[in-house]
């Protein structure tokens, strides 16, 4: 049996009722607050992200050689200490010639990622210059940046391998040098000017025809009013000793220059007025000062000679004297032949830095041509003589000699002095002739004396007197051999030796021609016809 519920009590029969306010419901449309949270934390990500974003810089990709002390996550980009970027990953290039080396940059190196800007790794090494990088055993090594002033945006650069010898907006003169070789030099050695050092070779790197090295140096600003368009470089590497026609010579660079290797350099006192020098200029790097102080501008006359005989012992700047006084150098020598006349000849060409003046009873001023024309139409003639018998080296020997001929070549550009025989020439010439002569009148006489039976004894007597005369020039011959031996100061000797061997030679020859002809004559003397 179920029980009724009671009524509920109506609202004004409860005490207060009359007191509680009324309740409206209302239903909310729209996001809840719970969300206010997660937006605001995705602002707050926003934001870092964007900061973020702004603090980066350019990704930069650095071509190196080797990644040796570069790490991923940990080597770092700097300019003066100021942290620029990171090394994000590195790669083996498709060609293997060296790395890739990909760089995070930040906003402070965006400015500065021009055409022209160099990177380097700075670690420690022990080169011509000293000891550097030593902190980076510490703090580890990492890629120095040294921006361009000017040039297009860029991002993908070469590394050096060297760090660079100055600044890139340096002051100083930067100049292109061309060398055959490049000895002892080395990036950081010395440039040095009367023994003082006043720049460094900064670079070095084989010629595009593979025929030479180019080497860039550097000069510091206060010195570079030194250097003039007609300045003279030179390797000054290492000690130098030679033996020539000069003598002994015996050249010692400074200390550094022979430890390091160095270049030193002159401008000519003639040229010293030339226009000073600018960044980018090129010059030759000659080998030695003997050969460079050759290029300077000299005054007189540039002359060639054409010698048909050996030049062994012939070098560059070897001396032109005549009697002792010394004229000028040579300047270069080499071959022609003749493809018509199948001669070969070997042109010298000379620099007569010393005027030499022929005098003109006119008073007129001549030019030094006309001074060596003058000279020759009296007999100037050149000829090479021996200057060391240790050494063997040459010089060119000027003096008179009013009876040989004047025989020229021509088809040069320079002046043309005619040339004789050397000493050596002639004793070889006249030793070949008196070989000759003897053979030839030994052959005779064994003729005359096999066809003339009846006239033994008279042969026999002829041929006693001719063998005698054989004695005498074979005697005459071994002191020409032993005066050729001995050298240019004995060629008066030689010559008056030469001079009775010829007429002694002569005789002989008259009268085994005589005997060729009329071998009667051993009996009934010479014939009437002859006296």
């Amino acid at each position: 049996m179920s029980k009724a519920k009671p009524d509920a009590p109506a609202p004004g029969d409860i005490p207060g009722a009359e007191d509680v306010p009324d309740v409206t419901v209302k239903v909310r449309s729209g996001p809840s607050i719970v969300w206010i949270v997660p937006i605001v934390a995705a602002l707050i990500g926003a934001w870092l992200w964007y900061a973020a974003e702004q603090e980066k810089g350019p990704t930069i990709t650095i071509t190196l050689s080797t990644a040796e002390d570069i790490e991923s996550g940990k080597t770092t980009v700097k300019f003066k200490n100021v942290n620029l970027g990171e090394v994000e990953h590195i790669e083996i290039k498709k060609d293997l010639s060296g790395v890739l080396v990909t760089v995070q940059t930040n906003h402070l190196a965006k400015p500065y990622l021009r055409e022209g800007t160099r990177f380097w790794v700075v670690r420690p090494r022990i080169g011509a210059r000293g000891i550097s990088g030593l902190g980076t055993l510490v703090s580890g090594a990492f890629i120095e940046m040294e921006p361009a002033a000017t040039g297009e945006p860029c991002v993908v650069f070469t590394g050096l391998e060297d760090p660079p010898v100055a600044p890139i907006d340096a002051p100083g003169l930067t100049l292109k040098l061309d060398a055959q070789n490049l000895g002892s030099l080395d990036v950081g050695s010395g440039v040095f000017f009367k023994g003082v050092q006043v720049g460094q070779v900064e670079s070095h790197n084989l010629a595009v025809d593979r025929q030479g090295v180019d080497v860039t140096i550097y000069i510091d600003a206060q010195f570079a009013p030194l250097v003039h368009k007609t300045t003279l470089f030179w390797n000054a590497s290492g000690f130098d000793a030679s033996l020539g026609a000069d003598g002994l010579q015996v050249s010692m660079p400074s200390l550094d220059a022979l430890v390091s290797g160095g270049i030193d350099f002159e401008t000519p006192a003639e040229s010293a007025t030339s226009p000073q020098a600018r960044s980018g200029d090129g010059y030759v790097l000659f080998g030695t000062k003997a050969i460079a102080l050759l290029q300077r501008p000299q005054e007189g006359v540039t002359v060639v000679m054409y010698f048909t005989g050996t030049v062994r012992g012939l070098a560059i700047g070897a001396p032109v004297e005549f009697r002792g006084m010394r004229l000028g150098s040579v300047k270069d020598f080499w071959l022609e032949f003749d493809a018509d006349t199948h001669v070969a000849r070997i042109p010298v060409v000379c620099g007569m830095v010393r005027s030499v003046k022929h005098r003109v009873d006119t008073g007129e001023k001549s030019t030094p041509e006309q001074d060596l024309q003058g000279l020759i139409d009296r007999g100037l003639r050149a000829r090479l003589s021996t200057a060391s018998l240790i050494a063997g080296s040459l010089f060119v020997d000027l003096d008179l000699f009013p009876e040989p001929p004047i025989v020229l070549v021509g088809g040069q550009k320079y002046f043309e002095v005619p040339t004789i025989p050397s000493t050596s020439e002639t004793l070889s010439n006249s030793l070949t002739e008196a070989s000759a002569i003897v053979g030839d009148l030994r052959t005779m006489i064994q003729q005359v004396g096999s066809s003339t039976p009846r006239l033994i004894a008279n042969v026999e007597q002829t041929t006693v007197a001719i063998q005698d005369t054989l004695a005498q020039a074979t005697n005459a011959l071994k002191k020409i051999e032993a005066l050729a031996v001995e050298g240019a100061q004995m060629r008066g000797p030689a010559q008056d030796a030469l001079a009775e061997l010829g007429k002694t030679l002569r005789s002989v020859r008259v009268l085994a021609s005589m005997l060729e002809q009329h071998p009667e004559a051993l009996i009934q003397g010479k014939p009437a016809g002859d006296r």
